[in-house]
Formats: structure tokens, C-alpha cells, sequence
């Protein structure tokens, strides 16, 4: 069975390996936009300079659909030879052995040592070191200082607060007071309000129970509920993803006049 690696900066690492004779490289990326595959391209440009004979061939698919068009591709035996994709795949394609391990790549790699300790332990979340994270997610709260003084409040600093600016912003004409991520991939927003309202990060009881139904998670639930019902989300964010949430965010809240 043909094993693919996971994650860009392995098409990096593998710049200062052996060079393959005489061979195509089908690279995949999953989170795709004209900038970031600009850039990409660019990495593939100095690997195939170091490596005549490779010829690096970049597949790029709508995060839409990713999931779904790379499971079709593996299950079809079109499988790729790199494939970027976030760390939560990596249980499903690792526990059927179709991912190769790195673990030797980076003993062997002269920037393996450089590598943190959160860097390893992201990519070794299905048992052996089967990902290099490129980078990790911040969430924060972007907001629009000139919506909220036009709106009359200020940056909230509790959920009460939050609830009423969102209330106050979205009284304004062709406003929303939240940009709700209710589509693919939104199940980590709701997750985190339940976590942020029950005071803790720990998604487990010490006796392994759910923390998902205690008060808290549900009032967080409820809160996300809550915005939308109340209108203070536009109605079709509920099917928003990533790029829909983006567009909202760049093109009518944060952009000052």
C-alpha cells in the first residue's frame, strides 16, 4: 500500500534529502487561496531547483470540499505523495496505515532538533510522528472600533456585554453584530463558547464524562443560539464556512470607510 506524508513543510524537509531520479511528486493543499498556493509554488520552485530531476505537481482543493475530494482521490488509488491537512485527519488515515511515518525523516533532517516540543506532540496525536504543523491557530476577537462607537458601546469585556453589543451593532443599517460561522468547519466556535461559558478547557471529567452537557457548556450553547435567533447574525451564516466568514468580516465589518 503506497503511504503519503502530511504536512507542507515536509515538502521543505525533503530539500535537503536525496534526490529522486527521474520522478513526479503529487503535492496536495486543502486550505487553497491565490496567495497561499503563490507561496507554495514558490517553496516547490526552490525544491525543484535542488532537484532537477523532480518534477513537484500541486494539486489544489476547495476546503469546501476537501475532505471529501481527498478521500475520494485515496480511495480510487489516486494518492498523493504529500498532502497538507489539518491534525484532526490524522487519526483516520494513520489508524489504516496510510500515512507514513516521519519520525526518521526528522532524525535525519539537519532542523529536526529545532522542532518544539507542542510542534511534535500536534504531529504525533495518532501514535508515531505522522505531521509537521506549519503553524497553529490563535483564536481572538477581531471587532470594528468604528461600528462599535457608532453604535454607542464599548469593546466588551463580559458575555453580557457582548450579547449587547452585538445587539447595539446590529441596529445599525446593513449591520450584524456577529459573523457566525455556522457551515463547515463552525463546530470548533461552538465548542469553544461552551468551554469559554463552563470555565475550563478540559473537554473531560477525571472519570472521562463529557463536559459538553454540564450547565455551563449548555449555556454556552445557547448563547451561540441565541445570537442567531435573535438576529444578530446575518440569516444565512448559518451555512458560512471559512471563506464566507472572511469575505464578511474583510468587506463590510472591518473595512473602515
Amino acid at each position: 500500500m503506497k503511504k503519503f506524508l502530511t504536512g507542507i513543510t515536509t515538502a521543505a524537509m525533503l530539500m535537503g534529502s536525496a534526490a529522486y531520479a527521474e520522478t513526479t511528486l503529487k503535492l496536495v493543499e486543502v486550505i487553497t487561496s491565490p496567495e497561499r498556493t503563490k507561496v507554495l509554488q514558490s517553496i516547490v520552485d526552490g525544491y525543484e531547483a535542488a532537484n532537477p530531476d523532480v518534477t513537484v505537481e500541486i494539486i489544489s482543493l476547495p476546503w469546501g470540499q476537501a475532505f471529501e475530494k481527498l478521500a475520494t482521490m485515496v480511495a480510487g488509488g489516486d494518492i498523493p505523495d504529500v498532502v497538507e491537512m489539518p491534525d484532526t485527519w490524522q487519526a483516520l488515515y494513520a489508524g489504516s496505515g496510510q500515512l507514513a511515518s516521519l519520525s526518521d525523516h526528522v532524525a535525519d533532517w539537519e532542523h529536526g532538533a529545532t522542532l518544539t516540543e507542542k510542534t511534535v506532540a500536534m504531529g504525533s496525536q495518532a501514535g508515531d510522528l505522522y505531521m509537521i504543523p506549519y503553524g497553529f491557530y490563535l483564536r481572538a476577537m477581531f471587532y470594528n472600533k468604528n461600528l462599535l462607537a457608532e453604535a454607542g458601546v464599548a469593546p466588551p469585556e463580559t458575555m453580557a456585554d457582548f450579547m449587547a453589543a452585538s445587539a447595539a451593532v446590529s441596529e445599525l443599517e446593513g449591520k450584524s453584530g456577529y459573523c457566525l460561522r455556522g457551515g463547515p468547519g463552525g463546530t470548533n466556535g461552538w465548542v469553544m463558547m461552551a468551554a469559554a461559558m463552563n470555565g475550563t478547557n478540559d473537554f473531560f471529567t477525571e472519570d472521562g464524562k463529557s463536559r459538553m452537557n454540564e450547565p455551563g457548556s449548555v449555556e454556552g450553547i445557547q448563547f451561540m443560539l441565541d445570537l442567531y435567533q435573535n438576529g444578530y447574525a446575518p440569516k444565512d451564516a448559518v451555512s458560512w464556512g471559512f471563506n464566507e466568514i472572511v469575505a464578511e468580516l474583510l468587506f463590510r465589518h472591518l473595512r473602515v470607510p
